[in-house]
Parts: C-alpha cells; structure tokens; sequence
C-alpha cells in the first residue's frame, strides 16, 4: 500500500493507494499516529485508491477514529469506492465513520 499525505487548511489529508488488510493496516494506523503527534487531528481519509479491505483494514479504521477523536479532533473517510462502501455500510463501520464524496464537504472551511 502506498500512502500520500497533504496538509489541508484545517486537516490533515491521508490518501491510500493498494488493499488495506493485514500487511498494510499497519501503515494506517502510522501515518494517522503520525499526524496526532504533529496536532494534526482532524483527518480525511481518501480511500479513492483502496479497491478492497479485510476485517484488519476495518479494525485499523475504528483504531484510527478513536486517536483522532481522543486528541479532540475527527477522522473522515472521502472517495470510498463501491466495494470498500459496501464493505463499509455492511459493517455499520459508517455510523462512527461517516462517508462524504470530497475532502471540502468532510472538513467544509
């Protein structure tokens, strides 16, 4: 999995390129550590690049939630494509996650 980050004006924008499952999760879970530690903690997660995800990609997600929440900030999933959204709904991951089409609508300005 590849990972892009981007500093936005009032968040943090992490795009993820490749599957998030067991191999990778843990690269999530860095980078959003990552950007708490800098105070960076409202974050967009672009899964744009994320054609499929396992229950250790959905774990690493709720993880990732709840350090950005717990630095008084949010995380916010954009561009999740149909089988990640699915995945996504299936679980009710998206009642503590919410989905929004664009990075300006998660985070508005």
């Amino acid at each position: 999995m590849d990972i892009t980050i981007a500093d936005r004006l009032g968040y943090r924008e992490i795009a993820l390129r490749g599957r998030v499952n067991l191999t990778s999760a843990g690269m999530l879970a860095e980078a959003v550590d990552l950007a708490v530690a800098e105070g960076q903690a409202h974050i967009v997660l672009d899964l744009g690049g994320v054609p499929t995800m396992d229950s250790t990609g959905l774990g690493a997600l709720v993880t990732a939630c709840r350090a950005a929440r717990q630095a008084g900030g949010d995380l916010r999933i954009v561009k999740a494509r149909p089988a990640v959204r699915e995945l996504l709904e299936r679980t009710n991951v998206v009642r503590v996650l919410p989905m929004h089409a664009t990075a300006e609508e998660a985070f508005p300005t």
